[in-house]
């Protein structure tokens, strides 16, 4: 029963994945820190909080999305 109510709860909630390492390096005595996540999701988050469409592959992009 768990099963099929955490199947029907994972069709209709969108969730996102990524993972994120954090590193001491004690030769430079900082913080490393790297994520990996799925550049649609990215892309997803970016467009929902700015309100734009955003295509981080497309090159005709890049004018846009450079500072």
């Amino acid at each position: 029963m768990l099963q099929l109510i955490t199947s029907i709860f994972a069709l209709i909630h969108p969730f996102f994945v990524s993972v994120t390492e954090i590193r001491h390096n004690e030769k430079t005595k900082s913080l490393e820190i790297s994520s990996k996540l799925f550049f649609d999701d990215f892309e997803h988050a970016l467009g929902a909080n700015y309100k734009q469409k955003l295509d981080i592959l497309n090159p005709s992009e890049k004018r846009r999305l450079d500072p």
